[in-house]
């Protein structure tokens, strides 16, 4: 009903890069992107696909669980008329779709603060003292490494935060306490 409409030119999508084909809805399991051009004509024609299909299949779509976002350019009072006809709340800044953001602000250490902390949370509850360096390092590899491969395999964190995030797993190897150091056995020089 999605194509139909798009080839009827009812909606429009977004293009990612100029002379490329738009893109109108994207889907991944049980989760839809839909993507239009912000004006009530096109969310008349998504909501009465929306309805269609409610009809059709007989399931609900849960606008309680969906949300609009908008681009910059849009003004205000726009985007009230629509999120209000489509009877959905606003995306809010920093929200996350399979643990990744999905809006972005301008600094990137504040946007990429949450991997900091995911891994500080993870070193602090496993316990140093009680671990052998092949256990430590077990868990470093499995966990503290795999959070940043899967964040780094879609984004490219600022290199501050990269190194705060071996500062604190080299802390944890080598054993450094809360007000004491203690020596790192490896340069930080490569």
């Amino acid at each position: 009903m999605l194509k139909k409409e798009v080839s009827n030119n009812n909606i429009h999508g977004v293009k990612v890069v100029r002379h490329t084909p738009s893109i109108s809805q994207l889907f991944f399991a049980d989760d839809s992107l839909l993507f239009t051009i912000a004006n009530t004509k096109e969310t008349g024609c998504v909501m009465g696909v929306l309805a269609d299909y409610q009809i059709a299949y007989g399931k609900v779509v849960n606008l309680d669980k969906s949300e609009a976002s908008f681009s910059r350019n849009v003004p205000d009072e726009s985007k009230y008329i629509i999120q209000n006809r489509m009877r959905v709340k606003t995306v809010a800044n920093y929200v996350r779709y399979l643990g990744l953001l999905v809006v972005f602000g301008r600094s990137k250490k504040e946007v990429f603060s949450f991997v900091v902390d995911c891994v500080w949370k993870n070193l602090k509850g496993w316990k140093e003292k009680f671990l052998s360096l092949a256990g430590k390092e077990v868990l470093i590899k499995a966990v503290a490494q795999e959070i940043l491969n899967y964040i780094m395999g879609c984004y490219k964190i600022p290199e501050e935060l990269c190194n705060d995030i071996k500062s604190m797993i080299a802390k944890f190897y080598w054993g450094s306490k809360e007000g004491e150091r203690e020596i790192h056995w490896l340069s930080w020089q490569e």
